[in-house]
């Protein structure tokens, strides 16, 4: 894995290649300088899942309870803190956190996309359905499309998760979770 970092006007910037959590991609991260180091963020994001969710939890954890931290960095700290939880398994408490993100920054397309992972794990395939809707209103996004269409399949709609399989390929063939699409339509019977 390569990495590139900077430091501009009070912020560094990290990017690398690699898998992240929306499949494999260049991820640019800018992260603020101050009291948290660029190794907490690490953690806490725990892009490439080098660690367990636990430390990656305590890493969010204490970059989110840092005094004076801007709520943007908060926002962003606690969505990797749900998505902690979420690698662990304790969607319950991914639901929780995701929804703290939500309240602070209804805008994140990305929190949706967990609530609806972690409802459709949690067997509630309806309420997953209708986060994915809204981080698709929010902004188009392929893992948003796979999420749905594998909520829709296990729901047993299979025309619905036909359709979002294909869009999910429609938006962007190369990406990783849209590979994992074109697999789910061939298991349907269904071609892209």
């Amino acid at each position: 894995m390569r990495y590139l970092a900077w430091v501009r006007n009070g912020w560094v910037g990290i990017s690398w290649a690699g898998i992240s959590w929306f499949g494999i991609s260049w991820v640019i991260q800018c992260l603020p300088v101050g009291a948290q180091s660029a190794d907490d963020w690490k953690v806490c994001k725990n892009a490439d899942l080098s660690v367990e969710p636990e430390v990656a939890i305590k890493a969010c954890d204490k970059i989110q309870n840092i005094d004076g931290l801007k709520k943007q960095d908060r926002v962003l700290a606690i969505f990797y803190f749900a998505r902690g939880f979420e690698d662990k398994k304790d969607y319950d408490r991914a639901l929780i956190e995701y929804s703290q993100v939500v309240e602070l920054d209804p805008g994140l397309a990305e929190a949706y996309i967990g609530r609806g992972t972690a409802y459709v794990e949690k067997g509630e395939f309806d309420r997953g359905i209708r986060e994915y809707t809204r981080s698709l209103e929010i902004r188009k996004r392929v893992s948003a499309f796979y999420g749905r269409g594998r909520a829709y399949k296990k729901k047993g709609e299979t025309a619905k998760a036909v359709a979002d399989y294909r869009a999910a390929l429609a938006l962007d063939p190369n990406h990783e979770t849209a590979k994992n699409s074109k697999a789910a339509l061939k298991e349907l019977g269904a071609t892209h």
